[in-house]
């Protein structure tokens, strides 16, 4: 009789250890998805018209002047972000409208983050970020001109869906 005692609170107690074992066992966490880093075609002017001169990374932009790199096929969902990773300098002081906006699917209108800065010969950096909430096939970071022309050094361009 107190053998078979024994082995009733033995199994039990085991019963219970197992228990407490899966009480404090953390619940597993999502994993957490890494950003893709994203293919850009190479700088081009914009609009047409305009005598914007590129020379690798460095972007000779008049006022009125653009130059943008385009992603094309970013496999994005609506609601999935979008990250545009930059590092600038300029000539001298000039101030410039940087963006991150849907490029493809123009009657959809305008959707993304922008940025006025005024660049100068020390670096500076910044992250444009937006989620879309309409579908979208490409998309383009650009950098304007404003009032005055400006010569563009990009550092660092990265693209990166999250």
């Amino acid at each position: 009789m107190m053998i078979g005692r024994s082995l009733v609170a033995l199994a039990f107690a085991l019963a219970l250890a197992a228990c407490g074992q899966q009480e404090g066992k953390q619940p597993e966490q999502p994993a957490v998805q890494e950003p893709v880093t994203l293919e850009a075609e190479p700088w081009r002017g914009f609009p047409s018209d305009q005598s914007v001169s590129i020379d690798g990374n460095t972007l000779n932009i008049p006022v009125g002047g653009g130059a943008m790199r385009v992603v094309n096929n970013p496999n994005a969902a609506v609601g999935d972000t979008l990250s545009a990773r930059l590092r600038l300098t300029a000539r001298s002081a000039a101030p410039v409208r940087v963006a991150l906006f849907r490029h493809c699917n123009a009657e959809l209108g305008n959707e993304g983050d922008s940025r006025e800065i005024t660049l100068s010969p020390e670096e500076t950096s910044f992250t444009l970020q937006h989620s879309f909430s309409q579908p979208y096939e490409c998309v383009r970071v650009h950098i304007v001109s404003v009032g005055q022309p400006a010569v563009v050094t990009v550092n660092e361009f990265v693209v990166t869906r999250e």
